[in-house]
This record gives structure tokens, C-alpha cells and sequence, in this order.
């Protein structure tokens, strides 16, 4: 009767006891599940109502190609244009958008902006370039490649950098049920 109990009991101390590994294909996969993850969809606040180009001509032309492609609209008024979003481009409005205004540091200052967020591309993981666990931290760094693998015709509404790929530093946590990235999963 103590064998089969001290058996059981050891079983349970070794599965409670996991060493796992992060390995790179399961930091990948942790972070292709975070959907609502930055770094997967590249978004930009499209400014609506009136607005003013006075300074920038750049962003003046690339909203007068939108305007061509039928995905807003821009009316002069004045030294201001008056710009709505069409159907067609309440497409690339993104579902998260209300959720990015409510969480911007300047809505403390400034109020909830009324201008929406679209999307400019989409990313997936190219390659995990290497981790760096933090033991005493229960934690790891995931340095990580990202590739483009849509534009949206929003696209150049974001930085003139090339976007085509992109590294950056990821931290994920070891918390009891394993590695953690996002905080939704």
C-alpha cells in the first residue's frame, strides 16, 4: 500500500518540477498565438475631420493617393482639408483601434482622439535569432526576426524606413503552467 502511494507521489513532484526548456520553436509559437501582438499587424492613426498640411507636403500627397484609390475622401477648405474615411477604406480600420486610443499616454493630456487606426502590414515571425534566459527572474529575452507578408494600400502612411523585415527584443515569463508571452493567453 506505501509503494504504489510513495509512486504516485513521485510521479507528481516530477511533473510539478519542469526544467522546460524555451525552445525556439515553441517561442515562435507563443507569439504567432498573441494575435493582438504590435509586432504581428504595423498600424498608423489615420488623421480624419479637418486637417492641416501646412508643413508637411509628404503626408499631403501620400492622403492625395489615397484619395485616388478611393479610400478616403479630402475636400479643401480653406488651408485645411476635410477628410473622411470611405467604405472602402473602413476595410484596413482596425477591430483593436478603440482599445490602442484608450491605452495611448497622450489621451491623459489630450483627450480620446477621434482619429482611427489602420493597418499597414502584417508580420509573422521569420526567425527566432536567439534566447537568453534569466533564471532569477523566471524569465527570457527572445531576439526575434519578423518578415512582411501583406501590405494594405495604408501602407505608406508609416515610417519610410524598410519595413520588409525587422528584429526586435521580446521578454517572455515562466510562470507554473509554462512560458508565457501573451497576457490574453
Amino acid at each position: 500500500m506505501l509503494k504504489p502511494i510513495l509512486l504516485v507521489s513521485f510521479c507528481l513532484l516530477l511533473i510539478s518540477c519542469d526544467n522546460e526548456e524555451l525552445t525556439k520553436r515553441k517561442a515562435a509559437k507563443l507569439i504567432e498565438a498573441c494575435e493582438s501582438h504590435p509586432f504581428l499587424k504595423n498600424l498608423a492613426q489615420l488623421k480624419i475631420g479637418k486637417v492641416s498640411f501646412r508643413y508637411n507636403e509628404k503626408q499631403q500627397h501620400t492622403y492625395e493617393e489615397l484619395a485616388k484609390e478611393e479610400l478616403i475622401e479630402m475636400k479643401a477648405s480653406g488651408k485645411k482639408f476635410d477628410i473622411t474615411i470611405t467604405e472602402k477604406g473602413k476595410e484596413f480600420v482596425s477591430e483593436n483601434s478603440d482599445l490602442l486610443k484608450k491605452n495611448e499616454i497622450t489621451t491623459a493630456f489630450f483627450g480620446k482622439s477621434k482619429n482611427p487606426y489602420v493597418e499597414l502590414a502584417e508580420y509573422e515571425v521569420d526567425e527566432i535569432i536567439e534566447i537568453r534566459e534569466i533564471p532569477q527572474f523566471n524569465g527570457a529575452v527572445v531576439k526575434t526576426k519578423f518578415k512582411l507578408i501583406n501590405k494594405t494600400p495604408f501602407f505608406n502612411l508609416g515610417s519610410k524606413k524598410n519595413r520588409e523585415s525587422f528584429v526586435r527584443d521580446l521578454e517572455f515569463r515562466k510562470t507554473t503552467d509554462g512560458w508565457k508571452f501573451c497576457k490574453d493567453i
